[in-house]
């Protein structure tokens, strides 16, 4: 059921420095004279139908007074951190009523809606189908577009747009660029340079940007064209479905001293030379004779567990032939919390 057009767009910042927000005018066409609007009956949507609204602003000032304001961000029914896709807003934001878009045809509902159909041009995938919450893991682009569909510039450092859609159903688009690509001027620390032929890897966003245990949703575009076009043309990816796990039901195979059991479980036994290492830890009070206290339950920064790798003689590895078990301490304000009996306390790591 959609009412009133009580629901408008975020941005951030919402107001240059010194001026008042710019305001969400809803419905501005229909306003009476009194600045009241007329009864409107509820819109009812049916499954196959689409129902849409519009967001409308002035993107070029009307005075010379008048100062615009360039967003990092908009939130609304997608949250849309892509600047480059936001044009700068020179008035009060016009936001329209909900109407249902006039056709019975779902293939032409979909182009109205969307416009250009995307050319599919790219391939997502992962190294699993599975995850589990906590864990991070990065997402690999390979190019399948044909040489005139290929992005342009194919060189250069590529600005990409990767779609999240979370099960609850929220949704989220961010502007990103790879962890590492041949054209990109730096590249994320253990990740190799890469390029649309032979593939690169993207932040999946996983710990930052989204959560939520269940089905999650990724697609990748890519400009196609320019943003001052009518229509914005993408190259999009496929849609990578992917099961993010609760990591609190692992079988675990607990070693315990004090009262305190901890485990490591691995995804599998053997793993190539330079391969990621993922760590599901665990931790829980069975029964120590004293409180226990983390920094965090669920977010370890100061390093409380350490982690020590041996050879196959037992002996712990030298400084020089792993990276350094060392971070940065940061924290919240909160203090140590303390841990509660009976619970496991997950810790995701990556060796």
């Amino acid at each position: 059921m959609f009412d009133a057009p009580a629901y408008g767009p975020t941005f951030y910042p919402d107001r240059v420095p010194g001026d008042r927000p710019f305001a969400l005018c809803y419905d501005c066409e229909n306003r009476l004279p009194n600045g009241q609007y007329p009864v409107v009956r509820r819109l009812t949507l049916a499954p196959g139908l689409v129902v849409q609204q519009t967001f409308r602003w002035k993107t070029s000032p009307s005075t010379e007074l008048t100062r615009c304001l360039q967003p990092k961000w908009m939130s609304g029914p997608a949250l849309l951190v892509a600047p480059s896709l936001i044009k700068q807003i020179c008035s009060d934001i016009e936001v329209s009523r909900f109407s249902l878009v006039p056709t019975s045809d779902h293939t032409a509902t979909e182009t109205q809606i969307k416009g250009v159909p995307p050319v599919h041009g790219f391939k997502l995938s992962s190294d699993k189908d599975t995850y589990y919450a906590g864990e991070g893991f990065p997402l690999r682009v390979l190019s399948t577009a044909a040489s005139d569909q290929a992005p342009a510039k194919p060189d250069s450092c590529p600005a990409l747009y990767l779609r999240e859609r979370s099960p609850n159903g929220a949704t989220r688009i961010d502007e990103v660029q790879p962890l590492a690509f041949k054209g990109c001027p730096q590249a994320n620390l253990g990740h190799e340079s890469g390029d649309w032929q032979s593939g690169f890897e993207l932040n999946s966003g996983a710990n930052s940007k989204w959560e939520g245990i269940g089905q999650h949703e990724f697609e990748v575009f890519a400009l196609a064209g320019s943003t001052d076009e009518a229509q914005i043309r993408f190259l999009s990816s496929n849609v990578l479905t992917l099961q993010i796990a609760d990591p609190t039901v692992i079988q675990r195979r607990w070693e315990r001293a004090k009262g305190i059991g901890a485990d490591i479980t691995l995804d599998k036994e053997t793993y190539r030379l330079g391969e990621d290492v993922p760590l599901h830890l665990a931790i829980e009070d069975f029964d120590a004779g004293v409180p226990l206290y983390s920094w965090d339950p669920l977010w370890d920064p100061c390093m409380v567990v350490g982690i020590e790798v041996q050879d196959a003689a037992g002996h712990a590895l030298p400084v020089n032939e792993r990276f350094p078990n060392s971070s940065i301490c940061t924290g919240h304000g909160f203090g140590p919390r303390p841990f509660q009996k009976g619970m496991v306390v997950p810790l995701e790591r990556k060796l």
